[in-house]
């Protein structure tokens, strides 16, 4: 029921108006990392230079953000409870969610799991009716939840299934991980704590400035104090800078950009949050998506957590420590990517807000193993666990030192025993020949024992 009222009001908030995708130039924000020393300043001015949005549209969609925000629920009448975690699944993101939730039971987490599955093709039999609640885990069917009807109405995939997975997931307080996103260590910890505790929402860093629209401000109607820097900047020429950046300022959506590999929200809290994410999503690759990210690296339903808790004027906790990039170095020294580690929000908060600072770093809790996937045909055909034909570890040498364990090492036992101890049938793996697919696995288990 709250599920169709949602949607009609969303729907009956249609701006109507053309896809935003004119640009002022062919010049598109420069895509600079958030610690990089620069000489460009992502000012007011120079956020105004891109997206084009004329102003008959800024009034259809100001129109749109009004109405939404006067109309939504204003409870969600005890329909969530409790806490757990929530993947979005379908196509090879069953397999993903499933060696994430894996590895969540070998590290000890308790917590309660589900996977949405967007639609009635990725739905598969035995993952959801036996591998998974073995595993206290369950899938939840999207089209049965939402009702064909409510699914017709929009066009649904891609990033805009992230915010529908919080709505729909049974969690008052869920932790939203991409299916690519593996715990390091047991999460539990961080749903009882501050920063969750007090602010009801954390978001974690992307590596990159934020580039949002002036024209967002608008069409959410958010008051940005240009006189006053809550901000201090990030490198010397920032610091000295008389060129703000617009980011920086009271009341603005504050850098860096966002990275949704995982979220972390109470709904009771943040139920105005969630209600407008869903609606930044819905409309996300026609306006939203363009308006916080102009073109930006990323571009998707990353922005949209956190500006609906600032457009909403509702508390959160942005990471301090930012994100690092996993991987290993070539024989030429170049370095190749292959995930991203975000941090415990519980150690970011006493080091960083309580004046607790031991001088211990907080640890890596998250590994986005999202370049390349964990997908051991796709490794193998590839070749990238290779470097001129010699086998190597993807996330180096020092992983183990990082996080405590030989993480790669893990992986891999978790593959073989999901693939071939436990004979999974999956259909991203029914074309294979499954021998040799473990054969291969075996090989590179040995390789990595040896090293």
């Amino acid at each position: 029921q709250l599920f169709s009222k949602l949607f009609q009001i969303i729907n009956e908030a249609d701006p109507k108006i053309p896809r935003l995708d004119t640009y002022k130039t062919d010049q598109r924000v420069k895509n600079i990392r958030f610690d990089e020393e620069t000489d460009l300043v992502f000012t007011k001015e120079y956020l105004q230079g891109f997206l084009d949005v004329k102003p008959e549209e800024v009034e259809a969609l100001q129109k749109s953000h009004s109405q939404v925000v006067a109309n939504f629920p204003k409870h969600a009448n005890q329909l969530y409870k409790g806490e757990g975690i929530v993947y979005v699944g379908g196509g090879k993101f069953n397999w993903l969610s499933l060696m994430s939730i894996r590895t969540l039971r070998n590290i000890g987490s308790t917590l309660p799991v589900e996977v949405l599955i967007p639609t009635n093709e990725d739905y598969e039999q035995e993952l959801c009716e036996i591998v998974l609640p073995s595993m206290n885990a369950k899938c939840l069917l999207l089209p049965d939840v939402l009702g064909e009807e409510t699914m017709n109405k929009f066009e649904i995939g891609g990033f805009q299934y992230k915010a529908l997975a919080i709505l729909v997931s049974s969690f008052e307080t869920v932790l939203l991980l991409d299916a690519d996103n593996i715990p390091a260590y047991i999460p539990d910890h961080i749903f009882h704590q501050d920063p969750l505790k007090s602010k009801g929402l954390v978001i974690w860093p992307d590596f990159w400035r934020r580039a949002t629209s002036l024209d967002y401000y608008k069409i959410a109607n958010i008051t940005v104090d240009e006189n006053t820097r809550v901000m201090n900047g990030v490198t010397e020429k920032e610091k000295l800078q008389t060129d703000i950046p617009f980011h920086h300022f009271k009341g603005a959506i504050p850098d860096p950009t966002s990275e949704s590999g995982q979220v972390l929200i109470n709904k009771t809290m943040h139920l105005d949050t969630m209600f407008l994410s869903l609606y930044y999503n819905i409309y996300g690759p026609l306006y939203y998506y363009p308006l916080l990210s102009q073109g930006g690296l990323g571009q998707g339903d990353k922005e949209t957590f956190l500006s609906a808790a600032v457009a909403s004027n509702k508390p959160f906790y942005q990471m301090h420590e930012n994100l690092v990039a996993l991987g290993r170095h070539d024989d030429e020294g170049n370095f190749h990517g292959v995930g991203m580690g975000q941090f415990d929000p519980v150690q970011d908060f006493n080091k960083h807000e309580t004046g607790q600072d031991d001088g211990t770093d907080p640890r890596i809790l998250f590994i986005h193993a999202n370049f390349p996937k964990l997908d051991p045909v796709k490794l193998e055909n590839e070749k990238t666990m290779f470097d001129n034909d010699k086998r190597v570890r993807m996330y180096g040498p020092n992983m183990a030192s990082r996080i405590g364990y030989d993480f790669e090492m893990f992986q891999w036992n978790n593959m073989h025993y999901l693939l071939c101890e436990s004979h999974l049938n999956l259909k991203l793996f029914e074309k294979e020949n499954i021998t040799q697919v473990c054969a291969n696995i075996q090989v590179h288990q040995d390789f990595l024992k040896s090293t």
